[in-house]
């Protein structure tokens, strides 16, 4: 008798239903199944049949595994022992399995299967090691339920990964790859990528062996990536397509329908009714296809360093230094600051291996971020071959916020790096002098506006009173863009000059801007600001004086908080030539530039000498591998209004170039093969009490994917630092795992970084503000989670705070109860043009 045989005898299909009952039965009586509301039965029930309808389904509900596994948990065991049974049946040698899209585990219960029957047939026992990969937290908890429910045997080891398809497992070696149900049907305009993430799993993990598992209704577009995988002069190759093995096991599966059953005596009749249709079975519908991969035998020779995250195409593309003057544009959490990093330590292996000296410039505004690009650099020279054979040496390691870094043979050091914060650059790069710096709070400006009135003629008053406008914000706005950020550093210039983003609100007369001009330029008393050093850095270039140090490059991280004067005359004079520029930037996060925010690649670059000129060569990262998808999903919307709110450099204003690039701000595209993650979780709430409850429950639900031990840390987007220590406080005294802290931080103070929690409440003080950096700030917050990002909507919210929430895609939120989401239908009605 044969394997196949013996998986399919009715006495082992009995047992492996009893075996599934008794899984599914204790998920069930799980306590966070058990306590869920009637909302989140509904939602869990309206995702499940948006699937069967041929849409996307959300698996974060409280109840999708468990309403999952009722319906499909046969069908798949079934579909994945087909796929399975011809790999693990071939040879008898301990195995491996990485398996992508684990689900509610179905695949383990296939594996299961195969080995009890191997063992029944009388083969050797063996270790079979399952490295299991979901994306949905909800969906790989409730599958080890049911899985710890079931008694399987001991020699199989399951170990649960919650991340997406490009996040490599470590210490894997050519496993057997199993991919089921991977494709959602608004996959059908991403194929290629799909494509080219999966193979580069493939190749990532050495593995020779792949099983593609497809749903009737998507198969078309599995075959798609199928060929693409497969094309001419590729590596693999189809080894069977088809309908392998039939249905396996037929028939209903009637213990499982009584639960079902039961479970549906205790909802509202219109789920119940939902419930009702169709009954559990081992072969629902038309069988699923299963497609099998092999590939040809790899080089042993094949050394090349691999990064510590699996690169897609346009990553890897965008890492290789092919020495032009380069932009990198992509959304939040495309992997641009590290494919930045990626791209410099290529580039310095080239040296290394040409034998040529150099000198490199890092900078960027965030000191924090500036640390997180050393991290990465120095895992990348680690990781070079090439690199780490040489001596590493930084002048001083204590300096975080200037990192001096000379790599060399010996005493022979030929290659320098130096990541500098940004805000260095005057006085470490122009010899600047660090004067005391006041602060540039509203109180600081204000008290330069009263300084400056007191000690002019009487006209200043009685002109600053007819103008509602001038407040400490536009004030210093107008200094950092227009005086420095347009080089208007004359009274002449800040005349003349057009006032590119700042809108015609208000609309400035001459004598508006001879007052702004006095008042900005003239005596302050002691009031010196950050920009000050920066305008004289350019006043110093406008006198021929050079810079103390040039650099053969400069990269630069989050360049959309460079404003045009840093473009076209700072940076270029620390630079050799501008081929050696390459820039990582998201219109999108303009928080500091906002509206005037005018795209270095939409201009040329001139050589110091004013001789020769280079254009941008662009590399477009789309997709979001950090930004769990459904969060991208949910504020794409938010990114399509920043774009229209702003207002570029007119084609006529330009200098000629061949083309200008119509992509000026990116828009977040959700990437299948990175994380699913949990939808923004919309609640309403007026107390602190029932917020951090809120908070510490969504922990407790995604714990899995937020990773974390015996610390997490939660953001708390511009709060006040004694609030945020109050709902520290609070969430401690309801989540009963890891410490909990509550950081109070600002968006300009994280931007470019990462964290795993959010939280923001819609009416902070902080986000009131009347102008159009408000989309801005508010994307920026939202868009710094890698798990979850909780948004409160309470009564006193602003209504331009609401039309910025409510521009959220609706069905890419994830209400916590009903209160929720009718308090964001009504915002939504009450702000619709009538």
């Amino acid at each position: 008798m044969s394997t196949l045989d013996a998986i399919q005898t009715p006495e082992f299909r009995l047992a492996l239903e009893a075996r599934l009952v008794q899984g599914v039965s204790a998920l069930w009586a799980n306590n966070e199944i058990r306590e869920a509301s009637i909302f989140d039965h509904s939602q869990a029930i309206t995702e499940l049949l948006n699937l069967s309808k041929g849409h996307d389904c959300h698996y974060d509900v409280r109840t999708i595994g468990a309403h999952y596994a009722v319906w499909y948990q046969a069908r798949r065991i079934s579909d994945a022992a087909r796929a399975l049974l011809p790999l693990l049946d071939e040879h008898d040698d301990d195995i491996s399995i990485l398996d992508l899209g684990a689900g509610t585990g179905a695949a383990w219960f296939a594996v299961d299967a195969i080995e009890r029957a191997r063992r029944e047939l009388g083969r050797a026992p063996r270790d079979v090691s399952i490295h299991a990969i979901d994306s949905s937290p909800v969906m790989l908890r409730d599958a080890q339920t049911i899985w710890d429910a079931t008694g399987t045997l001991p020699s199989i080891s399951v170990t649960t990964h919650v991340s997406g398809w490009m996040e490599p497992v470590r210490g894997l070696t050519q496993p057997i790859v199993l991919a089921s149900y991977l494709l959602d049907h608004s996959d059908r305009q991403r194929v290629a990528a799909i494509a080219d993430g999966l193979v580069r799993v493939f190749e990532h993990h050495r593995a020779t062996r792949a099983a593609v598992i497809s749903a009737p209704n998507k198969v078309e577009m599995t075959q798609k990536i199928v060929n693409e995988l497969t094309s001419t002069g590729a590596p693999w190759h189809v080894d069977h397509e088809g309908n392998r093995h039939g249905r396996l096991w037929t028939g209903e599966l009637p213990e499982l329908g009584q639960l079902r059953a039961d479970i549906a005596t205790k909802l509202p009749d219109d789920i119940r009714k939902r419930m009702a249709r169709g009954s559990p079975s081992w072969s629902g519908g038309r069988p699923s296809t299963v497609i099998s991969l092999t590939r040809d035998p790899y080089d042993d020779l094949d050394v090349d360093r691999r990064p510590a995250i699996v690169l897609d195409r346009a990553q890897a593309v965008a890492s290789e230094p092919d020495g032009r003057l380069t932009a990198i544009i992509g959304v939040a959490g495309s992997g641009k600051s590290r494919v930045l990093v990626e791209r410099l330590v290529r580039t310095l292996e080239q040296d290394v291996q040409s034998r040529r000296a150099s000198s490199t410039l890092v900078t960027t505004f965030n000191k924090q971020l500036l640390s997180q690009l050393f991290s990465w650099f120095d895992d990348g020279v680690q990781s070079s071959p090439i690199l780490n054979s040489l001596s590493f040496e930084i002048e001083d390691p204590a300096d975080t916020e200037d990192f001096r870094i000379r790599i060399g043979q010996g005493s022979g050091y030929r290659i320098r790096v130096r990541m500098l914060n940004y805000d260095k650059v005057p006085t470490r790069l122009f010899g600047v002098r660090s004067a005391d710096i006041s602060s540039e709070s509203d109180a600081a400006i204000r008290a330069m506006i009263n300084f400056w009135l007191r000690k002019g003629p009487a006209d200043r008053r009685e002109w600053a009173e007819s103008r509602q406008w001038l407040t400490p914000k536009f004030v210093m706005s107008e200094l950092r863009r227009v005086v420095f950020g347009l080089g208007a550093l004359t009274e002449a210039d800040y005349l003349a000059v057009e006032r590119r983003g700042r809108g015609h609100s208000p609309r400035l007369s001459e004598l508006d801007r001879r007052m702004l001009w006095s008042l900005m330029m003239g005596d302050r008393k002691n009031v010196r600001l950050f920009v000050d050093s920066r305008v004289e850095v350019v006043r110093r270039l406008r006198d021929n004086r050079a810079p103390l140090e040039v650099f053969d490059r400069v990269f630069i991280d989050e360049a959309q908080d460079f404003l045009p004067i840093e473009f076209t005359e700072v940076l270029p004079s620390l630079v050799n030539d501008p081929s050696g520029v390459v820039v990582a930037a998201d219109a999108t996060q303009a928080m500091h530039t906002g509206a005037s925010f005018d795209p270095p690649w939409g201009h040329r670059v001139h050589r110091r000498d004013g001789e020769r000129y280079r254009v941008w060569n662009l590399h477009s990262l789309v997709g979001s591998y950090r930004l769990p998808i459904w969060v991208a999903d949910a504020v794409r919307p938010l990114a399509k209004h920043i774009t229209e709110i702003r207002r570029p450099t007119p084609q006529a204003e330009r200098e000629p170039q061949e083309e200008v690039p119509a992509e000026e701000v990116a828009e977040p595209q959700s990437m299948r093969n990175s994380v699913l993650g949990v939808r923004p979780i919309i609640a309403a709430v007026d107390s602190l009490d029932d917020l951090a409850h809120i908070v510490a429950s969504a922990i407790d639900r995604f714990g899995s994917l937020l990773r974390f031990e015996n610390e997490l840390s939660i953001t708390w987007a511009e709060a006040p630092d004694q609030a945020a220590e109050e709902l520290m406080n609070r969430i401690g005294e309801v989540h009963s795992g890891a410490r909990v802290v509550a950081l109070a931080e600002s968006m300009a103070s994280i931007k470019g970084l990462e964290r795993p929690v959010v939280l923001w409440r819609s009416a902070d003080e902080a986000f009131r503000l009347p102008n159009l950096s408000t989309p801005e700030l508010l994307y920026t917050a939202f868009t710094r989670t890698t798990c979850l990002l909780i948004i409160n909507l309470e009564p006193d919210t602003s209504d331009l705070v609401r039309r910025v929430v409510t521009r959220l895609d609706r069905k890419h939120l994830l209400f916590w109860d009903e209160l929720a989401m009718n308090t964001f239908d009504s915002w939504s009605r009450d702000l619709r043009p009538t």
